[in-house]
């Protein structure tokens, strides 16, 4: 991947969205992971050269050519190096829905496997993160909120933030949802 062909999909959104899914998928099959997060105010602040195993970075990006340009430089130049685990995820304060999907097909793209590639509900609403999972994205992440039930029944009542509702928005995507065992907790 070159930087010429990470830029000329900014104006493909169909192409970027096909390709990114198509690398998720030969990499991670159909499994999406959905992990609960503090919500975040995103700061504007420097790309990072480096990271540590386990940081989730949260890149802002303008939608504009010369900060595209750049971000899919930084992606090419320090994608390689970033450790198992690092978890990126690109944020436009502008409402600039494509841009923001762009971001993350072109990480998705650009990045090895050991680096997740996410998508905050908390930054991009609920309805472009769902989106966001035909673009690449092979992690669905942000607050969430407890799952409520029937008074009578006993049954889940989902809410779109809880993670049963998350999961079913993964599921009608055609994916299937994944979730973390709590930090605290060794995977069995």
């Amino acid at each position: 991947m070159n930087i010429d062909t990470l830029l000329s999909l900014h104006h493909n959104p169909a192409s970027a969205g096909r390709r990114a899914s198509a690398r998720r998928a030969e990499m991670f099959g159909e499994a999406i992971w959905i992990r609960g997060a503090d919500p975040i105010s995103p700061e504007i602040r420097p790309w990072p050269s480096s990271a540590s195993a386990g940081e989730h970075l949260v890149v802002h990006v303008e939608p504009n050519a010369q900060a595209r340009r750049a971000y899919a430089a930084w992606l090419l130049d320090n994608g390689a190096a970033l450790p198992a685990g690092v978890a990126v995820t690109a944020y436009s304060r502008e409402a600039a829905g494509l841009h923001r999907l762009w971001c993350l097909a072109a990480a998705r793209l650009a990045l090895p496997s050991r680096v997740r590639v996410e998508v905050r509900h908390d930054l991009v609403g609920i309805r472009l993160a769902q989106i966001a999972l035909g673009f690449g994205v092979d992690t669905f992440a942000g607050p969430l909120e407890s799952d409520r039930k029937l008074p009578l029944a006993g049954v889940t009542r989902p809410d779109e933030a809880t993670r049963e509702g998350i999961a079913t928005l993964v599921r009608a995507a055609g994916l299937r949802p994944v979730f973390e065992p709590p930090a605290n907790r060794v995977a069995s």
